[in-house]
């Protein structure tokens, strides 16, 4: 992207401000929406163990495409802001939801979604994949 591109600093300066505290979570959660809504590639990290601790942080519950409703739970608002998630589980251990849209779905029902297992895991955890 050129330089002189606003936009495509955007996503940057949000997940520097997500990661460095540098601003309040919600705010740089907002910037990455409005990047990702117009078409800015982005790459961001959030931290947890599973990817249903998303919904445990209503700062993040935006990038699911879901709002939380006054009385409680939440609902669907649009799509996710991302295609895909890729969960770290460990060194070399990683869970792959190609379909981000369909697992924000599953959490909004209280189900676990299920990525595919790639790398070290072992032979009765899951098969190994590739991409």
């Amino acid at each position: 992207m050129p330089v002189g591109n606003s936009a495509a600093f955007t996503p940057f300066r949000a997940i520097d401000g997500v990661l460095g505290g540098i601003k309040a979570r919600k705010d740089c959660v907002a910037e990455v929406v409005k990047a990702r809504r117009n078409g800015v590639p982005t790459i961001a990290t959030a931290y947890g163990e599973v990817l249903g601790d998303m919904m445990k942080n209503p700062d993040l519950i935006p990038l699911l495409g879901m709002y939380e409703l006054a009385g409680g739970g939440y609902a669907k608002k649009s799509d996710a802001v991302f295609e895909a998630a890729v969960v770290v589980h460990g060194n070399g251990k990683y869970e792959v939801f190609s379909d981000l849209n369909a697992a924000a779905l599953e959490l909004l029902y209280n189900r676990t979604p299920t990525g595919i297992h790639v790398g070290g895991w072992a032979p009765e955890c899951s098969p190994v994949a590739a991409l």
